[in-house]
């Protein structure tokens, strides 16, 4: 087994704290299981996506979701979401995860959505951080932003969120991405880039924590928000996934918290009746590790009076939810060349 190639590139920087204790953490979980990750190293170009939640009064937890995507690979998918948005959401209205239940059509389009996101070649990967957890990282100048930027622009409670992002994405791109891919980094137009001149600060910290991370410089690193889309709203769909991720965990985990569930590592089913059914639903989907996007979940929770622990979620299935399972559209798909 030790002689099995391996999709992770550990860290190996224990001064990095947190992020190095995670990053050992998957080099161990793939360890043990070989296909626990999708190579993303084949095409030219990788797409990052994020998006966050977590932030109303009810939640214990802010959550990070991440979506790094060989885009060689996303035709089938790419297909499949233009038909969806033709047949059911046919005025550019975006799936998220806020609206899934007030909106007929929005929840009509989530199983078939979810069901073609499993054919894609990449990982989402979503980070639970305690509300008491104050800071994660060090923002002095010589470690979190370049000395040309000014903390100040920003919210304090923005700033340390644009930090976690920085770090945790820098984290999952030095792990995955090779030498010479091409890197696109995109995040939703939210508190932490609400503007095009914090877009560009943004910007300036994320080159500065990157170099941090990566031994190799990337042939191109280009950053956008979801206004860059060009029309076709192919960075909005993609950013979807992360946006449910990180909404339908932080749900879970509060829920969990609050009823003691989440003190021993993993989340065991059957859930709190008290979960939302668009949650049950989407962590149904996260939970089946066995498609081609895979997915993998930390929480960062408090230890008192001023620590932390980490932990792998571990999502269990009740039964295969076979609604999720692509391959057999996609049979259909090379055979017919309908969708």
């Amino acid at each position: 087994m030790s002689d099995l190639p391996r999709v992770w590139r550990p860290l190996n920087r224990p001064d990095f704290g947190v992020v190095d204790s995670i990053s050992e953490m998957i080099r161990q979980e793939e360890w043990k299981d070989p296909d626990l990750l999708t190579g993303i190293d084949r095409g030219r170009e990788v797409i990052v996506v994020s998006d966050y939640a977590g932030d109303s009064r009810e939640s214990a937890f802010q959550s990070y979701s991440f979506l790094l995507v060989d885009l060689l690979f996303i035709w089938y998918w790419n297909e499949v979401r233009l038909h969806l948005r033709k047949s059911i959401l046919p005025d550019r209205r975006r799936l998220s995860y806020k609206k899934l239940q007030s909106d007929k059509s929005r929840a009509r389009c989530l199983v078939p959505f979810l069901r073609a996101a499993n054919s894609l070649p990449g990982v989402l990967v979503t980070f639970l951080v305690h509300k008491r957890l104050r800071s994660l990282f060090k923002v002095d100048a010589g470690g979190s932003y370049p000395p040309d930027i000014n903390p100040d622009h920003w919210r304090p409670n923005q700033f340390e969120k644009l930090i976690r992002v920085a770090h945790l994405s820098s984290l999952l791109i030095s792990g995955l991405v090779r030498e010479g891919q091409r890197i696109m980094w995109v995040s939703d137009q939210d508190e932490i880039v609400p503007n095009e001149t914090l877009h560009v600060e943004a910007c300036k910290i994320f080159s500065h924590v990157l170099s941090e991370y990566l031994t190799f410089k990337p042939s191109r690193l280009q950053f956008a928000t979801t206004r860059s889309d060009d029309g076709s709203l192919l960075l909005e769909d993609l950013s979807v996934l992360p946006d449910l991720a990180a909404g339908c965990l932080a749900e879970i985990t509060t829920s969990m918290s609050d009823t003691g569930l989440l003190a021993a590592p993993g989340i065991l089913g059957p859930m709190d009746s008290g979960v939302s059914k668009k949650a049950h639903a989407i962590v149904g989907w996260l939970a089946d590790n066995t498609y081609t996007l895979r997915k993998l979940s930390f929480a960062i929770d408090y230890v008192p009076p001023n620590g932390l622990k980490l932990k792998k979620l571990n999502l269990f299935l009740e039964q295969p939810l076979p609604e999720y399972d692509f391959r057999p559209d996609f049979e259909d798909y090379l055979r017919t060349g309908h969708i």
